[in-house]
């Protein structure tokens, strides 16, 4: 555990494991999760990250577990240790609730049946204690009252109770009537146990009795007249002898329950895994997190890596961080102007890596690969300490040195400004002779630095990298975007001219700073800037290849699929043409012996023509539709005109000409192909060929867009809005559609993901990845 406990409060995994515990049900849950730890085995890892992703799979599917809150039974057990010891109503009701809770998840389990399997480890586990709960729900009412006929004695004596409460009751009511001018007022109160009448102050002698005090004005006495006090000492003695025997039975049934200690602090601990999964997995939908893949070597692949408590704080506006280290370079020097998110990206980094080995799912976008580490040290933030007697360097030397005495194999090293708190020169060097000692196999250091020697380091030395935070120099202000591969400028005057610092003094600064290095800083800063303007481009170029790639996958598709159904056709044409003619001889046959065996009546003869005839214009024009158009010249063409390709069996509108070559490129609602002049057909001419499309039935090219933007509606809007949408989008050209839902707090994804999960008219889906609109968006893949 070297390395990770001096860790956790700096990269602030303390403070993040609070604020996901609030999503515990009960506090044993949350004090597990707040000790939660990194793991180094990683068969044990990956189950956790397995069982997380069940628990995810679980809410979608039916809502999540039935998991609420419980008692941390260990405090009742330890009470009822000494002998004769027995736990209240209250506090057994509190035993009801933990065992009902175990057995409904029992019951749970097996509703999953073959799903969930690593799950089921932990939910089958489970063992209730059906003969324990029996008697705690035919003993205790809801209300706390013991019941009735939870012994015969009981029922004996509450009997009896009853009975002698009648009578009292009788016969004070008979002495309220008798005696009304006597009585204050007309009913009948309680007593130190006793049941009395309230008389007036100068009538106590009236009603002779026991005074039981009286009110606060002194105008009420209670008494508790003589005809009754023999049965109120009855009643008092019946009341001792249910207290005893409830008393009885309370420690019969704690002795049942300290019987199974055992079990029931297994159930607890099964009880406190469960929470804590649930909550990782409440957590990790609530903030659209991911299971990263597990590193086979030492290196780190992140995508999209967003804070968590930044996300928390500005869900929308987070700028996700991405991240390669350990296979090409094994030290990472990071550079780039003040409060540019340099600090952020290292405890970005660290905390990724503490949460995701402690089993949790983290806010990265899919394909994020991170290793096992065995440590990791953080000096990060001012370690000046008062206390201690040590300035800001003093403790930064400690912290470095510490680094050295505990550093082994697979360690994560993450520094913020190196070699900080001394002479600039000295304090380079010193950073530099540091990094040397770190720079082998199974060690990945990143450091961040304003110092021009490291940035030269960096670039001369095999195995260490420079990488830059990116800043809008047009706008002056820091687009906390890391960029691997460039050192970064701190535009240290831009930004003091963007604070309006006093320019003549600026100017003298950098005539004291020198031409070569302020041309050294000017070059650093344009070439920041045109690596920033340059992944601009290739991203949208990225993008580009992406639609394009799609479109020709669509136009392949559809084109196989036309041939397929153009030789289909033919066939059926073939089988219609076949099944006419094979009439048409029939009815010839018919015809001639009709016509002999008329011996050849004219009217007979005629009738039988005209009706052949007919029969000749029905095949001809069959087959009209059969004859090859006359080849059409290039000369007759125009850009515009909308016209059919035989061979592709496709319309479209002609948007180049090629008379050299006697070809023309078609457009296609977007996708253009080239055909020979030969093989087209104007449409709407006469004799042109129906196409396939027109012959088919719904027509393949429908006018409808491959997104769907559900932003801003209610989950039942947009689960209805989707449907409508996917019954037209099926029969559209499109592969794939994105539906935008966008990140906020989850729901409407998660309701748009459950009614995909049932369709069966869908490939699948999948979230969008980086430049798609990441967990905004959701990708539905067509049959």
């Amino acid at each position: 555990m070297i390395g990770f406990e001096a860790s956790r409060s700096i990269l602030e995994f303390d403070k993040t494991l609070e604020d996901i515990a609030g999503f515990c049900v009960s506090d044993t849950g949350r004090q597990r999760l707040r000790n939660s730890v990194p793991i180094s085995e990683i068969d044990k890892l990956r189950e956790i990250l397995h069982q997380v992703r069940d628990m995810r799979e679980i809410y979608l599917a039916e809502g999540g577990m039935p998991i609420c809150a419980y008692t941390d039974i260990r405090v009742l057990l330890k009470k009822i240790e000494p002998e004769m010891s027995f736990l209240e109503v209250k506090e057994l009701q509190e035993v009801q609730g933990f065992l009902e809770l175990v057995t409904d998840l029992h019951t749970f389990h097996k509703k999953l049946g073959e799903r969930f399997q690593s799950l089921q480890l932990i939910t089958k586990s489970l063992i209730p204690l059906d003969q324990v709960l029996s008697q705690l729900r035919f003993t205790i009412e809801p209300s706390g009252r013991i019941y009735d006929n939870a012994s015969k004695e009981l029922k004996a004596i509450r009997k009896d109770i009853h009975s002698v409460d009648q009578d009292i009751h009788q016969r004070l009511e008979r002495i309220l009537r008798n005696k009304s001018e006597y009585i204050q007022e007309e009913y009948i109160t309680l007593r130190e146990g006793r049941l009395v009448v309230p008389v007036r102050e100068f009538s106590v002698s009236k009603i002779p009795g026991i005074v039981h005090g009286q009110s606060g004005s002194g105008a009420t006495y209670f008494v508790e007249p003589m005809p009754v006090v023999e049965l109120n000492n009855e009643m008092q003695k019946l009341l001792a002898a249910e207290h005893k025997e409830i008393v009885k039975i309370l420690r019969r049934l704690s002795s049942n329950i300290k019987a199974e200690g055992e079990v029931l602090v297994r159930n607890l601990f099964l009880l406190n895994e469960l929470d804590v999964l649930q909550t990782k997995a409440r957590w990790a939908n609530e903030y659209d997190c991911t299971m990263p893949e597990i590193s086979p070597e030492f290196y780190w692949e992140l995508k999209a890596a967003k804070h968590p408590i930044l996300l928390k704080m500005h869900r929308e506006t987070t700028i996700p961080l991405n991240l390669n280290a350990g296979q090409e370079f094994n030290e990472l020097i990071i550079s780039g102007p003040n409060a540019g998110g340099k600090t952020v990206a290292l405890k970005t980094i660290g905390l990724m890596q503490l949460l995701f080995q402690s089993g949790f799912h983290i806010p990265v976008a899919e394909g994020t690969r991170l290793p096992l580490c065995e440590r990791i040290f953080a000096v990060i933030g001012d370690e000046q300490s008062i206390e201690d007697d040590l300035s800001t360097f003093s403790s930064h030397i400690k912290a470095l040195n510490e680094v050295l005495q505990d550093l082994g194999d697979q360690s994560l090293v993450l520094i913020d400004e190196i070699g900080k708190g001394t002479e600039p020169d000295s304090g380079a060097s010193l950073s530099i002779a540091f990094l040397e000692q770190l720079n082998r196999p199974e060690i990945v250091s990143i450091v961040t630095t304003h110092q021009n020697q490291l940035k030269s380091f960096a670039a001369e030395t095999e195995g260490i990298q420079n990488a830059a935070m990116q800043f809008d120099i047009n706008n002056l202000s820091p687009l906390f975007l890391l960029e691997i591969g460039i050192p970064g400028s701190s535009y240290t005057f831009e930004i003091c001219q963007r604070f309006q610092f006093d320019s003549s003094t600026l100017n003298r600064a950098k005539q004291l700073l020198g031409e070569e290095s302020f041309q050294l800083d000017r070059l650093l800063a344009q070439v920041t800037e045109k690596s920033r303007r340059y992944q601009e481009i290739a991203n949208r170029l990225s993008i580009k290849e992406s639609e394009l790639n799609s479109l020709k996958n669509l136009y392949d598709q559809k084109t196989a699929e036309l041939k397929k159904r153009e030789k289909k056709f033919e066939k059926e044409a073939a089988v219609r043409a076949k099944e006419l003619l094979n009439n048409i001889n029939k009815e010839i046959e018919a015809v001639v012996r009709e016509i002999r065996e008329s011996q050849a009546d004219k009217k007979i003869v005629k009738a039988s023509r005209e009706k052949l005839e007919q029969r000749k214009a029905d095949l001809n024009k069959f087959f009209k539709d059969e004859k090859p158009a006359s080849p059409i010249s290039i000369k007759d063409l125009k850009i515009g005109q909308k016209v059919h390709s035989r061979q592709f069996g496709i319309k479209g509108k002609i948007s180049k000409l090629m008379a050299g070559r006697k070809e023309v490129e078609i457009d296609r609602e977007g996708i253009k192909i080239t055909v020979p002049a030969s093989d087209l057909e104007l449409i709407g001419a006469e004799g042109s060929k129906i196409s396939i499309e027109q012959s088919i039935g719904p027509q393949l090219s429908q006018n409808i867009k491959n997104e769907l933007d559900l932003r801003g509606l209610m989950a039942d809007e947009a689960v209805r809005e989707v449907e409508a949408y996917l019954d037209n989008a099926v029969h559209s050209e499109w592969e794939e559609v994105r539906l935008v839902h966008g990140k906020g707090t989850g729901s409407l994804r998660l309701a748009v993901h459950k009614y995909l999960s049932g369709l069966k008219t869908i490939k699948g889906y999948r979230l969008g990845k980086w430049g798609e609109g990441d967990t905004g968006v959701t990708v539905v893949q067509l049959k």
